[in-house]
């Protein structure tokens, strides 16, 4: 039987999520599990996904926009305990930049932040580039 195609569900490439509408979908399943200067340990919150779920090959390419990011000075991802530690810049990721992007705050600090976060996800192929946007 052949493939057939329907038009009902959008490529994923096909549209650009809003950064801020990525942001509110993970919020509820991450939060700062520890924060000194410099430093910031991500926990994965929902319970319902195990450690043998998470692909390699996305751990991998996040870990690789995560060091394309400019002021990330070291990632490790831990699958196991769904954890996550970035040692990052304060001259270019301010300290209340973590908080404020989980928090959905607004601010010029989580507004750098997920800048940052964007523009290396797309440079490693983990959001789609707009027609025309070269940034």
């Amino acid at each position: 039987m052949a493939h057939q195609t329907t038009d009902s569900f959008p490529s994923p490439r096909s549209t650009v999520p809003d950064p801020w509408d990525v942001v509110a979908a993970c919020a509820p399943h991450l939060c700062i599990a520890h924060q000194s200067a410099g430093r910031v340990r991500l926990r994965l919150l929902a319970p319902g996904i195990d450690a043998a779920a998470v692909r390699r090959a996305d751990l991998e390419r996040l870990h690789a926009a995560f060091r394309a990011m400019p002021g990330v000075r070291e990632l490790r991802i831990n699958p196991l305990a769904r954890s996550c530690l970035i040692a990052y810049d304060r001259e270019l990721i301010p300290d209340t930049a973590w908080p404020d992007l989980f928090a959905q705050r607004r601010t010029p600090a989580a507004l750098a932040l997920l800048g940052l976060l964007h523009t290396a996800a797309r440079a490693c192929g983990l959001s789609p580039t707009p027609k025309g946007d070269v940034s």
